[in-house]
């Protein structure tokens, strides 16, 4: 079972209990999770990764949106890119103490029925996103070239590198891929032919978008439209769960 909650301006709540392993597509988020009595930092996520199976205990995790991480968790988000550490390793220094008051409201509120309760305080103080990196969020999502994003910002394609990098963990291009991966995967999903889907997300071409699954995705677009088919037949006609 899997179960998630908007926690606060770019933070998702989410649960995982009983479920088996299954591919997780890449979001460019980056996720604090507790399982048991360890915590670990998840991401900046780039490429699909397969999630492991969870018990009756589960998993908590604290899912921070692209660009968002640093507010919460002051580290190299370059050197933990597709990686996951353990909170305490990654939030070594002046920035220990934090690191352990992470790890003991985590714990607790994986263990607690309500555990919103427990973490929107923590999230409260940091209020919303810098403005500046959900332009760019909505800039990539719409498939904009990393000029159109610099002279929007008005800084210089090198400047708006090292901003990226410092506070997403990778570059613009990278961040423009996995939106219209994304893309293309709501389509199919709904039912539109992959060759349509791919124009439609921006692809050069069917081909295209087959590459781009490989990395981001976790299964081809032909996988991904024979699973969404299967779901389609299975339910009656009319159900809203369809869409």
């Amino acid at each position: 079972m899997f179960s998630e909650s908007v926690l606060g301006p770019g933070a998702v709540l989410w649960r995982s209990c009983d479920a088996g392993p299954s591919p997780i597509p890449a979001d460019g988020c980056v996720d604090l999770i507790a399982a048991g009595d360890r915590v670990w930092i998840c991401g900046p996520q780039t490429r699909w990764l397969r999630s492991a199976g969870t018990d009756s205990e589960g998993m908590l995790g604290l899912r921070l949106s692209a660009g968002t991480a640093l507010r919460l968790l002051p580290t190299d988000l370059p050197n933990l890119r597709d990686r996951s550490v353990d909170l305490g390793a990654a939030l070594d220094g002046a920035a220990g103490q934090h690191a352990a008051r992470l790890q003991d409201l985590m714990v607790r509120a994986r263990e607690s029925p309500a555990p919103q309760v427990l973490l929107t305080p923590l999230l409260e103080p940091l209020g919303a996103p810098q403005p500046w990196t959900a332009l760019v969020d909505r800039a990539a999502g719409a498939g904009l070239a990393s000029a159109q994003v610099a002279q929007r910002l008005e800084c210089s394609q090198r400047s708006l590198r090292r901003r990226m990098l410092t506070a997403f963990g990778y570059g613009y291009t990278t961040l423009v891929r996995i939106r219209r991966a994304e893309r293309a995967r709501r389509l199919i999903s709904c039912g539109t032919p992959l060759a349509q889907a791919a124009a439609e997300a921006g692809y050069a071409d069917q081909s295209h978008m087959c590459r781009d699954f490989a990395r981001f995705a976790g299964m081809s677009p032909g996988q991904l439209a024979g699973s969404a088919a299967k779901m389609s037949t299975a339910l009656p006609s009319g159900s809203s769960t369809v869409a």
